[in-house]
């Protein structure tokens, strides 16, 4: 908090301001008598100055995956494209975006199986406990969630999509994923490796990475029971205007891993 010095001000002592009213009453209440009749000191005196960084709207398209003009790709099981952003899968036998993973304490190289699926899920489509606002709820923002998930193979989602802001501007987004798994340790290890899958939410350079070890054991919408994960990125806004934004989620291993993607949102301070 600044402090901000005003111009002096005048203020009358108490038994000056009690006389200077009697006069001016006497001589009809005029404030040339009040006037005549004051006696004042001037002290300096401060007011706060606080500021603060106001928002200020960033181009940003199908934020919450609400727009129902998604594309469908019929040579991928029907595969979902949300509206307004680019998307790519890694095809089987390509490294994913995290190229490798442990196993049994080594690191070895994270490929895809192929693509897994994906797909919007409307509020219709489920149940009345996975509601909005319920405590185990699938929808944080409105009425879609964008879904990812596979059930045989590792496969791995980015989605992509170029914000637009004011140059000289900081632009923060934030936004929400949950993963879930069904998978179990095999014997006779008594975990899941602690990359079981990975999320990454990725502005410009800046980056919010978490891995299955840590994503479950947030809870970070309140009043919902399932582990939710807020992700905050924050960028400088370039000359050019442009920042990409990249949301990733990857299933390292075969199995059944469930990503639900909601809630993106942008601002940028000055």
């Amino acid at each position: 908090m600044a402090w901000h010095a005003l111009s002096p001000v005048r203020w009358l002592r108490p038994a000056a301001a009690a006389g200077a009213l009697a006069a001016a009453l006497a001589g009809g209440g005029s404030a040339g008598n009040l006037a005549a009749a004051e006696v004042s000191s001037t002290i300096p005196f401060y007011m706060p100055l606080i500021s603060r960084q106001v928002p200020a709207p960033v181009g940003f398209t199908n934020e919450s995956f609400e727009d129902r003009r998604w594309y469908t790709d019929y040579t991928h099981a029907g595969n979902q494209w949300p509206y307004g952003w680019t998307f790519h899968s890694t095809e089987q036998g390509e490294t994913m975006p995290f190229p490798t993973k442990h196993q049994d304490g080594n690191i070895i190289p994270a490929m895809a199986g192929g693509w897994g699926e994906y797909v919007h899920k409307l509020a219709e489509q489920l149940p009345f406990d996975e509601q909005r606002g319920q405590p185990r709820g699938l929808i944080i923002d409105q009425w879609t969630v964008y879904k990812a998930f596979s059930a045989a193979i590792p496969q791995a989602l980015v989605l992509s999509q170029v914000l637009t802001g004011t140059p000289g501007a900081t632009m923060e987004v934030t936004g929400y994923i949950l993963g879930e798994t069904f998978d179990v340790p095999w014997y006779p290890h008594t975990k899941l490796e602690d990359d079981h899958w990975v999320a990454s939410v990725q502005l410009g350079a800046a980056a919010d990475t978490r891995y299955y070890v840590d994503m479950t054991q947030r809870y970070e919408v309140p009043g919902n029971e399932r582990h939710w994960n807020r992700f905050v990125v924050a960028a400088g806004v370039p000359a050019s205007g442009e920042v990409l934004l990249k949301i990733i989620v990857q299933q390292n291993w075969a199995g059944r891993t469930d990503f639900f993607i909601d809630a993106f949102h942008a601002v940028q301070h000055y």
